[in-house]
């Protein structure tokens, strides 16, 4: 658990950083999972599933939009 107390470091930096970034938070739940916190590895998950529903739409749109000139 001391490889996954050094992930769960990182990539809580790495979402300081990039809050909106949905991999990361994903990543984050997997080393709560592996030092055996499942509270929060679930609500990171929360928040992974939150970041994907509302990047999807955007996604959409945005790439629409940058196809016409």
């Amino acid at each position: 658990s001391g490889n996954a107390a050094s992930a769960i470091a990182e990539l809580q930096s790495a979402i300081q950083l990039a809050p909106n970034e949905p991999g990361f938070h994903q990543e984050l739940a997997q080393a709560y999972k592996l030092a055996r916190q499942p509270a929060e590895a679930a609500k990171e998950l929360k928040v992974y599933d939150d970041l994907q529903k509302k990047r999807q739409p955007v996604a959409d749109s945005t790439s629409k939009e940058d196809k016409n000139p």
